[in-house]
C-alpha cells in the first residue's frame, strides 16, 4: 500500500476561532500528532511536524494530550484528505474565557514578592524573561499579596485581584507564614485557604497553579527549627493532594530546592531565597508551565 507524508503546524489559537490569524504567532514544539497510523512530533521552534507513512484517504488528526503543556486543549478536530501538498494547521487553545492571554498573576507572601532578591522581584523577573523567550510575544507578570502574610490574606484578596487583572494564569504561593499559627498541618487553615483560592481562580476562568512550600534553612536561624522542616514536608503532602482534587497544577518548589542541593545554599535567612534560590524557583515554575504533561505526570 502506498503511503504519504503529511506536514502539520501546531499553533496557539488565542481567540479560539480555529483560524490562524496574523497576530497568532505562537507555535508549540514537542506536540505529538497521530495521522492514519503514523506519528510525528513538532520541533525546531516552528511547531511543525512531518508524519510519515500515512495511507491515502480521509483522516482525523489526533493530538496526544500527554504531549501538551498543562491546560492546553485541542481546537475543533482537523480532518484532512491524503495525499496533500500544503501544511495542515492544527489549533490549540487555553480555556481562559475572556481573560488576557499571556498575563500571569503571582499571588503570595514575601517569597513571591522577592524579598532578599537583588532586583526586588525574585523569581518573577526570571520567569517573565523565560516565558517571553518561550512564546516570543509580550508577556505580563503582576504581583499581588502581602509580605509575611498568612494564607488567609490570599484567600481574602483573590477574587478582588482576579476581577482587576483578569490573568490567564495564577501562580499561588501562600502558606509559609502559617507556621506561625503554631498548629499541626492538618489543623491549620492553610489547605482550606488554598482550596478557596483555587476555586476562585477556576470560577474566574483563570488557570490555577499552586507552589509547594520551600524547605526552611534549618539550623541557620532560630526561626527555622527542625520541627519547621517536618511541618513543611507534611503540609506539602496536603497541598499536593488538595491541588490534585481541585484540578490545579502543582509546582513542586520544595523538590526543586532539594534536587538543587538543599536550602543551605539557596536561602538567605530562614525562608527567603537568595538570588540563586530565586533562579531555582523560576526554573521550576517555567518547567511546570511549559513542559509536556507527561513530564510532571499531571493530567491537567
Amino acid at each position: 500500500m502506498e503511503t504519504y507524508s503529511v506536514a502539520a503546524v501546531v499553533y496557539y489559537d488565542v481567540n479560539r476561532n480555529n483560524v490562524l490569524d496574523p497576530e497568532e504567532t505562537v507555535r508549540l514544539d514537542n506536540v505529538e500528532l497521530d495521522i492514519g497510523g503514523g506519528s510525528g512530533r513538532t520541533q525546531g521552534g516552528t511547531g511543525r511536524a512531518v508524519v510519515q507513512g500515512v495511507p491515502a484517504g480521509n483522516h482525523t488528526i489526533v493530538i496526544q494530550t500527554s504531549s501538551l503543556p498543562p491546560f492546553f486543549v485541542g481546537g475543533t478536530p482537523v480532518t484532512i484528505d491524503v495525499p496533500r501538498n500544503e501544511d495542515v494547521l492544527v489549533p490549540l487553545a487555553l480555556p481562559i474565557g475572556q481573560n488576557f492571554p499571556f498575563h500571569y498573576l503571582s499571588s503570595g507572601d514575601s517569597i513571591s514578592k522577592g524579598e532578599n532578591a537583588s532586583d526586588g522581584e525574585g523569581y518573577r523577573s526570571i520567569l517573565l524573561s523565560r516565558l517571553r523567550g518561550y512564546y516570543q510575544v509580550p508577556v505580563s507578570m503582576y504581583y499581588r499579596g502581602r509580605g509575611r502574610g498568612p494564607s488567609s490574606d490570599g484567600a481574602d484578596r483573590m477574587q478582588y485581584d482576579l476581577g482587576n487583572l483578569h490573568p490567564a494564569y495564577v501562580l499561588i504561593g501562600w502558606g509559609t507564614n502559617d507556621w506561625n499559627q503554631g498548629c499541626a498541618p492538618s489543623a491549620c487553615d492553610t489547605i482550606d485557604n488554598l482550596r478557596s483560592m483555587v476555586r476562585d481562580v477556576k470560577a474566574a476562568d483563570s488557570l490555577p497553579c499552586v507552589g509547594t512550600l520551600l524547605p526552611p534553612n534549618v539550623g541557620n536561624d532560630p526561626r527555622a527549627p527542625e520541627s519547621r522542616g517536618e511541618w513543611v514536608v507534611e503540609m506539602n503532602e496536603l497541598i499536593r493532594a488538595m491541588a490534585q482534587e481541585e484540578g490545579a497544577l502543582v509546582v513542586d518548589l520544595h523538590a526543586a530546592f532539594m534536587n538543587a542541593g538543599g536550602p543551605a545554599g539557596l536561602i538567605e535567612d530562614h525562608v527567603h531565597p537568595n538570588d540563586r534560590g530565586y533562579e531555582v524557583m523560576a526554573e521550576a515554575w517555567f518547567d511546570a508551565l511549559t513542559r509536556p504533561r507527561s513530564f510532571s505526570g499531571t493530567g491537567i
